[in-house]
């Protein structure tokens, strides 16, 4: 066991060594996150005018609250599920696939776990967006709103790690893999609300969104939770999160483990396109 953990922090300290070489490379990273959100900012001004504001109650003070909220929101969980899908990929082009599988007895466990090593990051990278939007844009951030976001982004870990597996697994199996995932996030966002309102939507992809996209859980819990904090509402949606990480994981790990199993079996897999 110890030496899971070893092997987790030293490829999340290597992570973090290629992405922040230097403190120049960290304070680039806030100079950036601040340039985004004043250009948020001043869309936001422009979607308010617009009219948008109005279909906003009960969900953000203002639009910019709204879009930055859902853009904090979606790091982590698509970090997570990208990583799944391209560790799997490199290790494919670059010829260490099949080292790895001859070296790991749980080799799911092993692309995961290695997978999950950017969520260290990526949650610095969320908490400090935050904290710039709080300070120089007058986002309303609490302690509790904030440690319950945490507990929010735990629970969606799962079901996006699961999402990652199948294309992961779709890539080893067919050669292809990434433009889907691309396609299943442009899609999810777009009607799980992360940047306007739902009612916006056609009634058809309302209710297509809530049934069957975990998307629309992950961003509807945050927002009520930072606009009247943790109520029952936000409780059924940590369940539902669950339940979706609880279907999707297995589901996941399945479709890897077959895709490992047909490179196995082939010995050499050939890589269409991506």
């Amino acid at each position: 066991m110890s030496s899971i953990f070893q092997t987790f922090f030293l490829f999340t300290q290597e992570d973090w060594r290629r992405r922040y070489p230097s403190a120049y490379a960290l304070i680039g990273e806030a100079t950036g996150l601040l340039l985004s959100l004043t250009v948020y900012w001043y869309t936001s001004r422009a979607f308010g005018t617009a009219g948008i504001s109005e279909y906003l109650n009960g969900l953000a003070p203002n639009y910019f609250s709204y879009i930055i909220l859902s853009e904090v929101t979606l790091i982590i969980p698509l970090s997570l599920m990208n990583a799944v899908l391209e560790f799997t990929r490199l290790s494919r082009e670059e010829g260490t696939l099949d080292e790895l599988l001859l070296l790991s007895p749980h080799p799911v466990s092993l692309f995961v776990g290695l997978s999950v090593t950017g969520i260290p990051r990526e949650t610095v990278r969320a908490t400090l967006t935050l904290v710039l939007a709080a300070l120089v844009f007058n986002f309303h951030v609490t302690l509790p709103a904030f440690m319950g976001w945490l507990v929010i982004q735990g629970a969606a870990l799962a079901a996006f790690a699961g999402i990652g597996m199948i294309a992961a697994g779709f890539f080893l199996i067919f050669g292809r893999g990434q433009g889907a995932l691309t396609l299943i996030t442009m899609v999810g966002t777009i009607l799980g609300g992360a940047y306007f309102p739902q009612q916006l939507l056609p009634a058809l992809a309302q209710k297509f969104s809530n049934l069957l996209s975990p998307f629309q859980i992950l961003l509807q819990a945050p927002r009520q939770l930072f606009l009247t904090g943790w109520t029952n509402e936000t409780t059924q949606c940590l369940l539902g999160l669950i339940v979706w990480g609880a279907v999707l994981f297995p589901i996941g790990a399945i479709v890897l483990y077959y895709g490992f199993y047909i490179v196995r079996r082939r010995g050499s897999a050939e890589i269409f396109s991506t």
